[in-house]
């Protein structure tokens, strides 16, 4: 059953993701129903939790990896269907601004990350954002972000 995002801990919420992981099937499909669920019944809270797991240095890399990937997940049609790709552009571009710029904020930050794996996720969901959101002139400051980080003194 699915439990509302913000009465868990990130710990609980990266346990989920954990066992989407698990070798056992009835665990990761358990796992995988509950992500779909949450995705649902509230798509802002779902990728924002998960671009919070993303972003956290002190969460298990594959946890991380899984995290960036399921958010990227929840914003892109696989299936290259553009009614339901404009469907899922609406819905997140429907989630409070707030919201919508504390999981970019998560995105970029987890790309600076040590580990390549939790890089390589937050660059795809970076993307996923980037795809819809720069059509509709949402992201302006995305590329100064960009630049900033690969010619910056960390970089």
């Amino acid at each position: 059953l699915y439990q509302d995002i913000f009465s868990m801990s990130m710990q609980d919420f990266a346990r989920v993701l954990e066992n989407t992981l698990s070798p056992d099937h009835a665990t990761r499909h358990r796992a995988s129903q509950w992500l779909s669920d949450a995705a649902q019944a509230s798509l802002g809270d779902y990728v924002a939790a998960l671009a919070g797991i993303l972003a956290a240095e002190e969460c298990m890399v594959a946890v991380r990896t899984a995290a960036g990937l399921a958010a990227k997940n929840a914003l892109v049609n696989r299936r290259a269907d553009r009614g339901r790709q404009d469907a899922l552009n609406a819905r997140w571009l429907a989630v409070a601004e707030g919201q919508r710029a504390a999981v970019k904020e998560n995105a970029l930050r987890a790309l600076a990350s040590p580990s390549g794996q939790a890089g390589t996720a937050a660059a795809q969901l970076v993307a996923a954002i980037a795809c819809i959101e720069v059509p509709a002139g949402r992201w302006p400051e995305l590329l100064p972000a960009l630049v900033a980080r690969v010619t910056g003194p960390s970089a």
